[in-house]
């Protein structure tokens, strides 16, 4: 996939987040501002106890355990490599993957610059400087947590090429950006919106994790732990070092084309 299909593919994935749903609004609302690097172990619990109990983040290691069973994991590893039923070839495949993680960074990217920080000026660019700090560190404990298990699991890929399978660098990065994004572009849609949201994102991260199995470069349950962990640290670290400001509430108005919400 060249680099323009690849700009092409970002802006389907932000028209499809741009058009879905109505929009909740409060223009003073800062998103970088509520970054709070001491948020205390009651917000620490939580945030890991919510993230903990979302499906992206439970469902993919069950699907992966189960997998196990009469080697699944290694039959469909070798299905998926022979027949290439997606992409077409173990080639096509992994440039696919590479494309699609650019998809994921660049999606990720401009969610932070849509997410409501007010007008531009120095707060703006102060605001988004701090909540893109905060998920680059997301991206970046995603990173290390990957590359640690990798060193210390040692499982070999299904092409024999070295022994670095488990988990999949691509999913766990695709799996931060696509939690992260999410929750970004939530800020900006309606309730209607979101689950569009989520779909696309997530959408974006399985198949390039599904494009590493066909390239021969993972197991499925490799592509399922990397989305696992991705998820996870992404969404608890975007709960637990973000606090919303006090006195917020919504208000849900209708008007001529449906309804308004509103967190003043």
């Amino acid at each position: 996939m060249s680099r323009a299909r690849t700009i092409r593919s970002i802006a389907v994935v932000l028209g499809i987040l741009a058009g879905s749903g109505c929009a909740a609004s409060r223009p003073d609302a800062r998103w970088g501002d509520d970054v709070d690097l001491t948020p205390g172990w009651t917000a620490v619990r939580s945030a890991a106890r919510e993230t903990a109990e979302e499906p992206e983040t439970w469902l993919p290691p069950l699907l992966g355990l189960l997998l196990q069973v009469d080697d699944w994991d290694g039959r469909v590893s070798d299905w998926a490599r022979r027949e290439t039923p997606v992409y077409g070839s173990t080639v096509r495949a992994l440039d696919a993957s590479d494309a699609l993680v650019e998809v994921a960074r660049g999606t990720w990217a401009v969610s932070v610059l849509l997410a409501p920080d007010g007008d531009l000026g120095v707060d703006w660019a102060w605001a988004k400087a701090k909540g893109a700090g905060l998920q680059l560190g997301a991206i970046a404990t995603t990173f290390t947590a990957t590359s640690t298990l990798k060193n210390a699991t040692q499982r070999r890929r299904p092409d024999g090429s070295n022994a670095r399978s488990f988990p999949s660098g691509h999913a766990s990065h695709t799996g931060v950006c696509a939690a992260l994004a999410h929750r970004n572009a939530a800020t900006v849609l309606g309730p209607g919106g979101r689950p569009v949201s989520r779909a696309v994102t997530d959408g974006t991260a399985l198949a390039t994790g599904w494009a590493r199995v066909e390239g021969g470069k993972h197991f499925p349950s490799d592509v399922l732990i990397g989305f696992a962990i991705g998820h996870f640290l992404g969404g608890f670290v975007d709960r637990a070092f973000r606090t919303l400001p006090s006195g917020w509430r919504i208000t849900v108005e209708p008007n001529g084309l449906g309804v308004t919400i509103d967190v003043p």
